[in-house]
């Protein structure tokens, strides 16, 4: 019996409607992107400030963006799914992590997909959502993923998770 692994990629996209994204870059602010968790209707991001001051809430606020503090200058911004954001949610994909960079509106997902026809599904939900995009293949390295994590991700996938 043939093992089916899943297939690592790296989705790069350029997308100027993310919301967060969008009041980052406005704002100028000092911060890291520590976790992303996409959804079909909403995405939350996890931001450590550096720079964190008290008008950064209603800054947000005022920007439609709910905000659950972990600690003073950490806390998951959440607002309504971008059209990526969407996209990824919606596909078979298991998401490893992604990367925002606002000040280039680019979003790099770290994704384990099923197969390489769940590869191509995904590609053609981007361009029918009008998402520039690119994808490259990604080796996790031991860094990225304990053997037991890569055996429990690729149980998961035979198992149709």
């Amino acid at each position: 019996m043939k093992v089916k692994k899943p297939i690592a990629i790296s989705l790069r996209v350029q997308e100027p409607g993310c919301p967060v994204m969008l009041s980052l870059q406005k704002g100028n602010y000092d911060f890291e992107t520590t976790d992303i968790r996409v959804g079909e209707k909403f995405t939350e991001h996890l931001i450590n400030f550096r720079d964190y001051d008290e008008s950064l809430e209603s800054k947000f606020r005022e920007d439609s963006i709910l905000i659950s503090k972990v600690k003073k200058d950490k806390m998951w911004l959440e607002c309504n799914s971008c059209s990526a954001c969407r996209v990824v949610a919606e596909s078979q994909a298991f998401v490893m992590g992604a990367k925002p960079r606002p000040s280039r509106n680019i979003v790099t997902y770290n994704l384990l997909m099923p197969s390489s026809a769940s590869i191509n599904t995904l590609e053609k939900s981007l361009k029918d959502s009008g998402v520039s995009y690119s994808i490259q293949d990604h080796d996790y390295s031991s860094e990225d993923l304990t053997p037991r994590q890569r055996e429990i991700i690729t149980i998961a996938f035979r198992k149709g998770y």
